[in-house]
């Protein structure tokens, strides 16, 4: 609600820097979560030791923790990818 109230209230440039923090701490999340994968992979069975164990678990337990990971930190280059591009190159080409 607050992210919806604050791209209808507020300016470009407060969405813009609320964009581009939220595309950094999301990929900064996505590549610590495929190290806590790969450091925790010796984990007993049925440790939830990470996002994606837990996701795996709870959720969806067809893919395995690896595979989340991976998807989330895919999705997170996508968003960042986006952000920059949005925020800093479209703006100039125009």
């Amino acid at each position: 609600i607050a992210l919806g109230v604050l791209a209808w209230k507020a300016g470009r440039n407060l969405n813009m820097l609320v964009l581009n923090f939220l595309a950094v701490i999301t990929g900064l999340n996505a590549v610590m979560d495929l190290v806590g994968v790969v450091n925790y992979s010796n984990a007993r069975v049925g440790d939830v030791v990470n996002d994606a164990a837990a996701f795996s678990r709870e959720v969806a337990p067809i893919l395995p923790p690896v595979v989340w990971a991976v998807i989330w930190a895919l999705l997170a280059v996508l968003i960042l990818g986006a952000s920059v591009y949005y925020s800093l190159i479209k703006r100039h080409i125009k």
